[in-house]
């Protein structure tokens, strides 16, 4: 069977090809971390959400090593500062592996134009401690081919390089999240 059509989403072949002419910027690149239709993110560190003794970033281990808690919400924050061309969009998703862990996050969407890390919301719904390692790929990266767009991402997360928490109008206590669960 032969499908003959030209695909939204880009290939690996795409992906390289954007990076190396300058049009889609990953830093650090890692030519490895290509895959055949997504390019695999890292993470780099994490925050709490729902654990209010730990608001702040988690410390690693001397090993690497960064725990998330059992029934724990964190925001976690990627290795890599991606620039998204105006002539493309992406979304997120945790890759399977951490997902088989017990780890569960919503799929996110970058927007044509956004400069920065991406903060990414992942929650721990095991009764178990999870260990990450620092530069440990997490999120598959999907980028999408986008037309017309007239004015890229300009928002307030716009060229951010560390985890940024809600900033809007939605006051959301998370606090008592575990007791939820």
């Amino acid at each position: 069977m032969s499908l003959n059509f030209e695909s939204p989403i880009l290939s690996d072949y795409h992906i390289e090809k954007a990076i190396k002419e300058g049009d889609l910027g990953i830093e650090p690149f890692n030519e490895a971390n290509i895959n055949p239709a997504s390019y695999d993110l890292s993470l780099c560190n994490i925050k709490s959400l729902t654990n209010p003794n730990v608001k702040t970033l988690r410390k690693q281990t001397e090993e690497g090593i960064i725990q998330i808690y059992p029934h724990e919400s964190v925001l976690c924050g990627t290795l890599e500062e991606v620039s998204i061309p105006k002539n493309l969009a992406a979304f997120i998703t945790l890759k399977s592996t951490p997902q088989r862990h017990g780890l569960m996050g919503p799929v996110g969407w970058i927007d044509p134009g956004f400069k920065g890390t991406l903060t990414c919301l992942i929650q721990n719904t095991t009764g178990d401690v999870i260990d990450l390692r620092f530069a440990q790929r997490m999120w598959n990266l999907v980028f999408c081919k986008v037309a017309s767009v007239q004015n890229g991402y300009g928002g307030k997360y716009q060229e951010k390089t560390d985890i940024q928490e809600a900033v809007d109008d939605v006051n959301i206590d998370l606090t008592n999240l575990e007791s939820t669960l």
